[in-house]
């Protein structure tokens, strides 16, 4: 799998899935905020709706979201804001490449870096990697029918 780091407007952004966050309350992570402005607010209406109630390590995948470039936005739930801990984060984090993992999608960008989420960037990118090789590693030399391989091959963390 290939990690790279880049800063870039999420609704401009090419990838096969874009990964933002929400909090519970309805409030959107900046990059969530974006994504939501140039999708004529398309996703604070379905927060509004409670098809997403920011509930820690929650997921919602959307597709083809008009004004956006990229195919799937995957909502994911950062609880209350400003209460994140270290062990929610790594739950998250393991949401999200367990919901990338059921798509087909082939590249992920994860915008939840800068949310907060445990103690800095650099921390999160690592348990970012860490989530993202646990969740395609399998062990099937015993397994008379192997499981199929995750599709993902990339991802890029993102900054606005």
């Amino acid at each position: 799998m290939e990690f790279s780091i880049k800063q870039s407007s999420p609704e401009k952004q090419r990838s096969n899935c874009i990964v933002v966050g929400v909090y519970e309350g309805g409030k959107l992570s900046p990059a969530a905020q974006v994504l939501d402005k140039a999708a004529k607010h398309a996703i604070s209406e379905l927060v509004t709706r409670g098809d997403m109630s920011g509930k820690s390590a929650t997921t919602l995948l959307l597709h083809k979201l008009p004004g956006i470039v990229a195919e799937r936005v995957l909502l994911v739930g950062l609880g209350k804001a400003g209460e994140l801990t270290i062990k929610t984060s790594v739950e998250i984090l393991r949401a999200v490449f367990s919901a990338l993992n059921s798509t087909p999608a082939k590249d992920a960008t994860l915008y939840v870096i800068d949310e907060g989420v445990g103690k800095d960037a650099t921390w999160v990118i690592r348990q970012a990697v860490f989530a993202a090789a646990e969740s395609i590693y399998r062990s099937d030399s015993l397994k008379s029918k192997p499981v199929k391989a995750a599709m993902l091959k990339s991802i890029t963390f993102a900054t606005l």
